[in-house]
């Protein structure tokens, strides 16, 4: 009599569609990263801060707890629709399981319970987000526009903050301060002084051209048929890519798409290959990047692989100091500690490495719960890898770029990058080779290729 009166059977879909809308905007915001300090495990006099040891609260958090709110009161109105969702691959579901579970007990391990806590928390909504994306509750194809027109905004952001050396000046849309003699800033050291490498509006250009890596999939599959648009938004994202200056991007994309290419025997026509050279080369040469791409590749900047070095040693000795953990976000504050050179507080970074720094916060039963995750995914897309290229190779890029950073597990879209292409892994798993099934859409397609394409 209640359900009848407040949600008559006409409107019977008006909170999932509000929960849908709002899992919309929680990805376009993904790109407006407004966010407050809801927790600093220290203040220091000096006005710095480390953001691994920060909890910020984001606008795309709201936007996703709004959705988690809708859909629940909605399944809870409409219990018998509850029957049609699923918990996806089982073995995928028992690495979060088990990933909650080290979490909550890394609470009681951390010198710091309440940002473990909050990061517990940050899991269960990455968690919430994996579900939703497993159960369709967001159309794939929605999805895929939102990402990629999200991301053609900061690449051109990322090509004017190149362009003036600094920010641009949206700070209100969430953009970071940015200057080339700012301490902190990733540039690059020339003859002619320091380069700004393209942020965007996330913290640092690695997890950048990390998610352009996740854009040129996503492209593929809305433009696959409109050669224009996709081969202009292509340009534009690989334009952007390059002035990233991640060389750890460019080798897991060029070792990603080179093991697609080979797997698909798909080839480019000569007209395209031209035509894009021929616009690529120009901008490059317009932009003065062809030199400092070279520059870069050739590993010139000792600094910088000391660095990757003594982060890799340190974390090494992290992880046999503390075999149980350190606790959930707790690696940068530990590091400290166990480090013969003693750098600034707000200096220390977690390992450069996704399995070491797992291994730092959750010890050893995390490194072993990532490792069976990594390499179960890997077994069974490489058996699909004919039927599914593109997420094979995918997660293989994916893969060398854990190896190189942490962003992964210690940065907030760093944790929903991977929560989307554990999902897109996770469907393509749990989908039959005849047909795969989207919502209630089917296609008749061997790849997930046509993911996006589903009308």
């Amino acid at each position: 009599m209640v359900r009848g009166y407040f949600f008559p059977e006409g409107e019977r879909v008006f909170l999932k569609k509000c929960g849908e809308i709002a899992l919309m905007l929680f990805f376009v915001t993904l790109f407006i990263p407004l966010k407050l300090h809801a927790y600093e495990t220290s203040i220091f006099l000096s006005g710095d801060s480390n953001p691994y040891q920060t909890f910020f609260l984001y606008l795309s958090d709201l936007f996703l707890l709004s959705s988690f709110f809708a859909f629940s009161i909605h399944f809870f109105l409409h219990h018998e629709e509850v029957k049609h969702l699923t918990w996806g691959n089982r073995p995928i579901l028992f690495f979060w399981l088990l990933l909650l579970t080290l979490g909550e007990i890394s609470i009681f391990i951390s010198s710091d319970f309440t940002l473990s806590f909050l990061l517990v928390l940050r899991f269960l909504e990455c968690f919430f987000l994996y579900l939703a994306l497993i159960n369709h509750l967001v159309s794939l194809e929605n999805l895929f526009l939102i990402l990629v027109f999200g991301l053609l905004g900061e690449s051109v952001l990322g090509i004017c903050q190149y362009v003036l050396g600094s920010s641009v000046g949206l700070s209100f849309l969430g953009e970071p301060p940015l200057a080339k003699t700012m301490s902190g800033v990733a540039t690059l050291m020339t003859s002619g002084g320091k380069i700004l490498r393209s942020y965007g509006n996330f913290l640092h250009p690695n997890i950048f051209a990390a998610y352009l890596i996740f854009g040129f999939f996503a492209i593929k599959n809305i433009y696959r048929r409109a050669p224009y648009p996709y081969g202009i938004i292509t340009l534009i994202f690989f334009f952007a890519f390059l002035l990233t200056f991640s060389r750890t991007a460019f080798f897991a994309g060029l070792i990603g798409f080179g093991i697609y290419y080979y797997l698909t025997k798909r080839h480019l026509s000569l007209r395209t290959i031209l035509t894009m050279s021929t616009v690529l080369l120009i901008l490059l040469v317009s932009f003065n990047v062809g030199t400092l791409l070279f520059s870069r590749m050739k590993f010139n900047d000792q600094q910088a692989l000391q660095f990757r070095s003594q982060n890799f040693s340190d974390g090494v000795q992290l992880a046999l100091h503390y075999p149980l953990g350190v606790g959930l976000g707790e690696s940068s504050s530990v590091m400290q500690l166990v480090v013969p050179d003693k750098l600034s507080p707000w200096e220390y970074q977690p390992p450069h490495n996704l399995f070491l720094v797992v291994s730092s916060e959750l010890g050893l039963a995390g490194l072993v719960l990532f490792v069976f995750l990594f390499a179960y995914v890997f077994i069974h897309l490489y058996q699909h890898r004919k039927l599914s290229p593109q997420v094979f190779t995918l997660w293989i890029a994916f893969f060398l770029l854990g190896l190189t950073d942490h962003y992964f597990f210690s940065l907030y879209h760093g944790n929903i990058l991977f929560v989307l292409i554990l999902a897109i892994a996770a469907i393509t798993l749990q989908s039959t080779p005849e047909r795969i099934v989207i919502g209630a859409h089917e296609e008749k397609s061997l790849d997930i290729d046509q993911l996006g394409s589903v009308s």
